[in-house]
């Protein structure tokens, strides 16, 4: 189920694909961050700058959806933001190498599981998105997707 924010008809979309592209710039800027900090705790490289990319390319993903809203077919033309996905679950992976704390590494977990359990909403199943929801799953499916990321790199920061 596609959601209308951002859309033309949508109140004020420029408001919304404009925060969008920010929180692209935010993100990509976080990725860097991740991306040297991870490896520094004890991560390992290739799990820091896999985690990193994840931020990178789901960000590069929301600029795009924000540049060319639906029902533009660019607004998902290479379906970067499913990386975000990953995210957690990288994430998890990175802070049990690193040694962190189990509880920090099993919020990441849930927040991935989160994520699937509303990618599949989304997606039909159960019947609970609707055309006139939509967009309120999608800012669900926001909270662990982007409160990961700033997860990550608060642990990160911490343990330096």
């Amino acid at each position: 189920v596609p959601s209308m924010l951002g859309t033309a008809p949508a109140p004020h979309p420029g408001v919304y694909n404009g925060g969008m592209v920010l929180t692209a710039v935010c993100g990509i800027l976080g990725a860097i961050g991740v991306g040297v900090q991870l490896p520094k705790i004890g991560a390992g490289r290739v799990l820091g700058i896999a985690t990193a990319a994840t931020i990178a390319l789901s960000s590069l993903g929301l600029a795009e959806a924000g540049l060319f809203p639906l029902p533009s077919p660019y607004h998902e033309a290479f379906g970067l933001s499913l990386f975000g996905a990953l995210t957690p679950l990288l994430g998890g992976f990175a802070l049990m190498r690193a040694r962190d704390d189990r509880r920090a590494v099993a919020a990441l977990f849930v927040a991935f599981l989160g994520i699937v359990v509303i990618f599949a909403i989304l997606n039909g199943v159960g019947g609970l998105a609707t055309d006139a929801n939509a967009g309120v799953w999608v800012r669900i499916l926001a909270l662990p997707a982007f409160a990961s990321v700033g997860f990550i790199g608060w642990r990160a920061r911490l343990r330096t």
